[in-house]
């Protein structure tokens, strides 16, 4: 919500079972692709009268998207998911993950679309939400290590580590973060 109106980012499938990336304004959609290739929008931000989606497009293969204010920019060229963005003092951040041929997935963080890894490609890890508080970034994440999901959290592009109970209990992950 900003100023009174809600936004929101998603995806509809179209008359041939593609999905179309869209955000809504109040309501209102606006299709942020044509139809033609499947296409998912994960999170948005608005910045005063800049709207920030993210996402991805099956491009062959999948490609970090982001659009703002409807102008698409593909963020690497090898296989990649963008999951969540926020805007703070005029840097757009973004979390994600790519995937370079023959390797595990890496978690990524992105800055005015500058790619930096979380994580060195040893297991399989996300970055499924971002975080920005005074000069601090914080990502949240996930691992698949030994075929187990395990909670992941960087900040400033460093692993903390998150306690969990149940070792065996085969998937946990953190799917946002909040820092008060």
């Amino acid at each position: 919500v900003d100023n009174g109106n809600v936004y929101a980012a998603g995806y509809e499938r179209n008359n041939n079972n593609i999905g179309v990336a869209k955000m809504w304004e109040n309501g209102m959609e606006t299709e942020l692709t044509e139809g033609f290739i499947p296409a998912l929008a994960q999170s948005i931000f608005v910045d005063g009268a800049n709207k920030y989606v993210v996402g991805y497009e099956f491009n062959n293969p999948v490609t970090a998207t982001l659009w703002t204010n409807g102008v698409v920019s593909y963020l690497t060229d090898d296989g990649s998911n963008a999951n969540s963005v926020v805007v703070s003092e005029g840097d757009v951040y973004i979390a994600g993950n790519v995937t370079e041929l023959s390797q595990n997935s890496k978690a990524a963080l992105w800055i005015n679309e500058s790619l930096t890894y979380l994580s060195d490609g040893t297991y399989r890890e996300w970055g499924q939400s971002v975080f920005v508080k005074e000069a601090d970034v914080y990502v949240a994440g996930y691992a698949v290590v030994n075929g187990i999901q395990e909670p992941r959290l960087w900040k400033n592009g460093t692993e903390m580590q998150l306690a969990h109970l149940n070792q065996d209990a085969g998937t946990i992950g953190t799917n946002s973060v909040f820092v008060k």
